[in-house]
């Protein structure tokens, strides 16, 4: 692997710049530093070693030069990663904590910092002054094979052999998101300003976009209509409008609001007609969300009247008969059957010791005259 810290691409004839700095590291256990000859692109192959190190104990598998060019890391599968200055190949230090081979080593951009990440799927973040370990993510399942800093180091991101790409927030060790596009190993990774490029064993390149804007700007726009059709439920409530409100908290998917206004509409002396002919004018997918709240009412005995006077309602109603045939709505008939069952096994034995109780009143009051 060959490195050069300088970011701009030269052509034939084009002129190198004097500080460059290419550094390469092998299976053969060395880091070496070359001097490209002075002048242009063409007298490359006059590039010269200025020193070789044996660096590592096993193969050496990637290498990465500061942004500054003082200093160089290298990580190797003997499970550490060592720094080194760039001028003169002393070691300065050894960045121990995998348990398997280093993969990915990264230089931050802005701290004093290095990003490795290795077999052990866990990616590190280290401090330069002491070598020590600062935090460690956790979240990937398998070989953690790149690493790249983001957003000036506020955010990392890392790709592993699953394929999955996630992004970091440096600070707090949280995974923001995670980035399912791979279907092999991710090996490569780009960071820009605004885009993630990734490149797998899939044989795909993949560009992603930073949307947290856009989406930022979708849940408050969500939230404004949340607020604004709650403002709305309010008013229909107050003006007593309860057909309507019983509709607005089936779309606003607010189950006990709707509960409520169910009761106050069987609390009308024509309540059950009214409630039936509303049921009546629903549509499939209101039916649907209604049976799935009547499935949770009917979980708790104190909404039990409710919820079994709202299904006799949806019962009666001419769509019943097309409801057997409408696979979505098995899995709340069969959620509706065993509270059902228990809450009418309850009420019974209530009636049985009502009567008990009646019968024993009449023959106390008959044994008095």
């Amino acid at each position: 692997a060959v490195v050069s810290t300088q970011s701009d691409h030269y052509g034939r004839g084009s002129h190198l710049p004097e500080n460059i700095l290419l550094v390469s590291v092998s299976s053969d256990l060395t880091l070496k530093l070359w001097q490209p000859a002075k002048g242009n692109v063409d007298k490359l192959h006059k590039t010269k070693c200025v020193y070789t190190i044996k660096a590592h104990e096993k193969d050496i598998n990637c290498v990465t030069v500061s942004p500054n060019d003082k200093f160089i890391i290298t990580g190797s599968l003997d499970k550490t990663a060592k720094v080194w200055s760039s001028d003169k190949g002393n070691l300065l230090g050894v960045l121990r904590g995998h348990k398997r081979g280093i993969w990915s080593v990264r230089f931050s951009p802005v701290d004093q910092c290095v990003l490795t990440s290795s077999g052990d799927a866990l990616v590190k973040l280290w401090r330069l002054s002491d070598f020590s370990c600062i935090r460690t993510y956790e979240g990937h399942s398998s070989s953690v094979l790149n690493c790249q800093f983001t957003s000036y180091g506020r955010q990392l991101v890392s790709c592993c052999a699953d394929g999955l790409i996630k992004v970091w927030n440096t600070q707090t060790s949280e995974c923001v998101t995670t980035l399912d596009g791979h279907a092999d190993k991710c090996w490569a990774l780009l960071v820009t300003d605004d885009r993630i490029v990734s490149g797998a064993a899939d044989s795909l390149l993949c560009f992603w976009r930073d949307v947290t804007a856009e989406e930022e700007d979708e849940e408050i726009k969500e939230e404004q209509f949340q607020s604004e059709q709650q403002q709305e439920l309010r008013n229909l409530l107050f003006d007593g409008k309860l057909a309507a409100a019983f509709s607005l908290s089936l779309a606003l998917n607010m189950p006990y609001k709707c509960l409520g206004v169910a009761q106050k509409i069987l609390e009308l002396d024509d309540g059950t007609t009214q409630l039936r002919n509303l049921i009546e004018n629903l549509q499939m997918d209101q039916i649907e969300s209604l049976l799935e709240y009547l499935a949770t009412w009917n979980t708790n005995s104190k909404h039990t009247i409710i919820a079994q006077n709202v299904l006799f309602a949806l019962l009666s109603g001419g769509q019943s008969r097309s409801f057997a045939s409408n696979p979505k709505l098995r899995v709340h008939w069969e959620a509706l059957i065993p509270y059902t069952e228990r809450h009418f096994e309850r009420l019974t034995k209530l009636q049985q010791q009502s009567t008990f109780l009646q019968y024993t009143w009449d023959r106390m009051k008959l044994s008095e005259v």
